[in-house]
């Protein structure tokens, strides 16, 4: 478990929680889904490890779920009367009434391999040195000896008798001393102590670990034996990589000072030439040391040859999460098609798409250019058309007509239109003017009134 520090936007500070501080602008932190249901998820499975069903309106059940568990594992720790008896068992512990009943089954006779009640040997007997079955007592010991003192009067070694010294407690708890003698109180404390898991600082009982705990390589309380040591061995003889242990060659100096090599392992010495070539100041080109940028330089931003932290970092983003003005650098909002054609908002900024919105042309004889809606959404048409039949000079007559389709529709309304002739000379007497009117808001009617020739008329007309 941890903060989330992974999520992006989660408005860590520090690598914690904050709360929303309106006077200085700093934002409040995220609580993302998927950290608030991976912390929840850890908590259910200490209920659910314990055998209980989660209860969201039991505010004690994690509580009593560690209880359980704690009381399951000391359970598990203590042995069975049958694992007392055989004494196999060396991770668990001994509870008084099997302790009893384990010594219970001790009262037979004595031997090297099983305890049990004895006899006392006779002064002739200890004498003689013969009888395996007996026990000396002091007087008959120190009949014995007074008989062979002169023979045995010197030091008890591995290949011969003789007097040796009492081991303190001290001495038998190190386990250094080869020349005294251990007695049965002192080997027991001894024991005694030894009978607790063993450590890196401490002697201790130890379980073994198995084949798959071997290969892992994580455990820290469980000894290897040689099987598992040698197939553990005859695995790694391969080569290493980034997910598993292997064999490894060396880097050259020249690969670990390039740096690309994934394969090969650096020493000490290459590491070191390699820093050696490090210490010069860092370029956009060539790695090296580099100082660290001060906050005001970070908020600045104009030193190119220091580097910025995280924390400078979070505080040049916190100073830039307010609103842009014209004096200040800041967050800014995209404005709507609807705020931009309005154009009343001054503190959202326009997309060059929402700019250009509306804007249509078509150029040639007859075309048209609409103007982006923002400004109005204005459109203008115009056309030339030629050959529009010549008119009659009489006072009752109408010149002829002809129906134009402007190249683009008004979509709410046209509001007029303007034409004239389209001739580099004219008659006077003949040169009445062209007629132009919008008959909807995608046709138009021009009527020529010259009476001269045939008519060719320019015209214009507006709408939106």
């Amino acid at each position: 478990m941890d903060f989330p520090k992974s999520t992006p936007g989660v408005g860590l500070v520090d690598g914690r929680f904050v709360d929303e501080n309106v006077t200085t602008g700093q934002p409040g932190s995220l609580i993302p889904a998927a950290w608030g249901n991976s912390v929840t998820t850890e908590l259910l499975n200490v209920i659910r490890a314990a055998g209980y069903v989660p209860d969201e309106q039991n505010l004690n059940q994690l509580l009593s779920a560690i209880g359980e568990l704690n009381s399951k594992a000391i359970r598990d720790r203590i042995a069975s009367q049958d694992e007392v008896n055989d004494g196999s068992e060396t991770g668990k512990l001994v509870t008084p009434k099997t302790q009893a009943v384990a010594f219970g089954r001790l009262w037979k006779g004595a031997t090297e391999l099983d305890a049990g009640v004895v006899k006392i040997a006779t002064p002739h007997e200890v004498e003689g040195g013969e009888d395996t079955r007996k026990v000396v007592t002091p007087a008959t010991l120190v009949v014995a000896v007074s008989k062979h003192i002169s023979a045995i009067w010197k030091g008890a070694t591995e290949a011969a008798f003789g007097v040796i010294k009492l081991a303190s407690q001290t001495e038998v708890n190190e386990g250094w001393d080869t020349e005294k003698a251990v007695t049965s109180k002192t080997l027991s404390v001894k024991l005694g102590n030894l009978w607790q898991g063993a450590t890196a600082a401490a002697f201790g009982v130890i379980k073994l670990a198995s084949q798959t705990e071997v290969n892992e390589g994580w455990d820290t309380e469980k000894a290897v034996t040689s099987k598992t040591l040698s197939v553990k061995l005859g695995n790694l003889w391969q080569g290493a990589t980034a997910a598993a242990f292997g064999v490894i060659k060396l880097a050259s100096q020249t690969e670990v000072n390039e740096g690309w090599d994934t394969e090969k392992a650096v020493t000490s010495k290459t590491l070191s030439v390699k820093l050696g070539n490090l210490w010069q100041g860092a370029t956009a080109a060539a790695f090296g040391v580099i100082k660290l940028a001060s906050q005001t330089e970070v908020n600045e931003g104009w030193d190119t040859e220091k580097a910025v932290t995280s924390k400078t970092l979070s505080v040049k983003l916190g100073n830039l999460w307010q609103g842009a003005t014209e004096a200040a650098f800041g967050v800014v909002q995209l404005a709507s098609q609807a705020e931009t054609n309005s154009g009343a908002d001054d503190s959202k900024v326009v997309t060059p798409r929402k700019l250009r919105f509306g804007v249509s042309s078509s150029f040639g004889s007859r075309g048209h250019f609409a103007f982006p809606t923002w400004c109005g959404g204005w459109i203008i048409n115009w056309g030339l058309e030629t050959g529009i039949p010549q008119a009659t000079d009489s006072v009752s007559s109408v010149g002829p007509t002809r129906d134009v389709t402007l190249s683009l529709a008004y979509p709410n309304q046209g509001f007029g239109a303007l034409a004239s002739m389209s001739f580099s000379t004219m008659g006077t007497r003949a040169a009445y003017a062209p007629g132009a009117a919008l008959l909807s808001k995608s046709t138009l009617r021009l009527q020529n009134n010259y009476t001269g020739s045939a008519g060719d008329i320019f015209w214009i007309s507006i709408g939106n």
